[in-house]
């Protein structure tokens, strides 16, 4: 539904990124909103306030430049309910086959990759799981560093 509304709008990225509304964003967090800007990074990537520096928001709002395609945040969906790491699902077998040479898309093949790999995570964060950390962890070939941030609320 959100595709779709983006699409008739002509938005392609999220946010629509141009000078002005970078430093709208970074007022509004510096001094209006800064702990609505705070709380929604904390939905966003995990809630653990001993663990972040609220005064760096504007920061963080100030340099952060680049934002996401609309196609890659429906990727990222499609990983999370595909329980696996395939190459997006264009839900169109014509389409798929074009693109990947089969009517579903191929899992990427992860043990292909050749460079060294540190995993950093936790269990608060709400953009992996430790679950799915474990399971990728077991099949890259080359990690040098598995690390679990610790809970300090433990």
């Amino acid at each position: 539904m959100a595709k779709i509304l983006f699409k008739t709008l002509g938005i392609y990225e999220a946010p629509p990124k141009s000078e002005a509304q970078r430093k709208v964003f970074h007022r509004l967090c510096s001094f209006i909103f800064q702990n609505t800007c705070t709380f929604v990074l904390m939905e966003i990537m995990g809630v653990d306030y001993q663990q972040f520096n609220t005064s760096l928001v504007p920061l963080f709002r100030g340099h952060t430049q680049a934002g996401s395609s609309i196609k890659s945040m429906e990727h990222y969906g499609q990983q999370i309910h595909s329980g696996g790491f395939f190459k997006f699902d264009y839900y169109n077998k014509l389409e798929n086959l074009r693109r990947h040479g089969a009517v579903k898309p191929p899992q990427y093949n992860v043990s292909r990759v050749d460079c060294k790999v540190a995993l950093y995570y936790a269990k608060n964060d709400r953009l992996t799981s430790d679950i799915d950390v474990v399971r990728l962890r077991n099949q890259l070939p080359n990690v040098i560093l598995d690390y679990l941030i610790p809970d300090c609320n433990a």
